[in-house]
């Protein structure tokens, strides 16, 4: 019996564990992938307060040792369901566990276009993950979907790799950070095809 189970060790759910640890509650973060979440795939962050320049893998490490070492148990479990009652039951894969607070912190999905044949070519042509599979397209042309501050970090990587990169937007800009948008336009492998109508 914990005071807390915590689905997701992600940036929140890893947080979630320091403030509970910090209150004096038992504290059991389950996850069932990657430990520090979708920021695992930033090669480097520089708008995190605290760090002029950091890694997502080195953030995410520090926040689980971080949470490890106040006392916060660290399991791998794939949950499946959550029962409701005076004692939660959190369903797992590998096991039931029970808690008298549940937070779930399962973290964001990649965003799908709904394309004919998408998941036909998601590792097969559509990624992702620049740092993970970028490598596989180098000295090609590809296209990053995506205005803002992820998909600019990962043109930034593609355009030292690739041929040519296309960015694509719905908007008639981009909406990341005018820093990155001024590195983007020091690079002369980079085009943009902007206002995309929605259909």
């Amino acid at each position: 019996m914990y005071d807390i189970i915590i689905v997701g060790a992600g940036p929140a759910g890893l947080t979630a564990a320091v403030y509970a640890r910090r209150a004096g509650k038992s504290v059991l973060v389950l996850e069932k992938d990657t430990f520090g979440g979708q920021v695992t795939f930033s090669p480097r962050l520089e708008n995190y307060p605290g760090f002029q320049e950091i890694s997502g893998n080195e953030l995410a490490q520090r926040m689980l040792e971080q949470a490890m070492a106040l006392g916060a148990e660290i399991d791998m479990d794939t949950v499946t369901e959550v029962l409701d009652g005076e004692v939660k039951t959190v369903v797992g894969e590998a096991g039931r566990y029970e808690a008298r607070s549940v937070i779930i912190a399962a973290g964001a999905r990649h965003r799908r276009l709904n394309l004919p044949r998408e998941e036909e070519f998601i590792g097969n042509g559509i990624s992702f993950c620049a740092v993970c599979d970028g490598a596989f397209y180098k000295d090609q042309h590809v296209a990053v979907i995506g205005g803002g501050n992820t998909a600019l970090q990962e043109v930034v990587l593609l355009a030292d790799i690739c041929k040519k990169v296309t960015v694509v937007q719905n908007l008639a800009f981009l909406t990341g950070e005018e820093k990155l948008i001024q590195l983007l336009q020091s690079k002369n492998n980079i085009e943009y095809i902007l206002s995309l109508i929605h259909i």
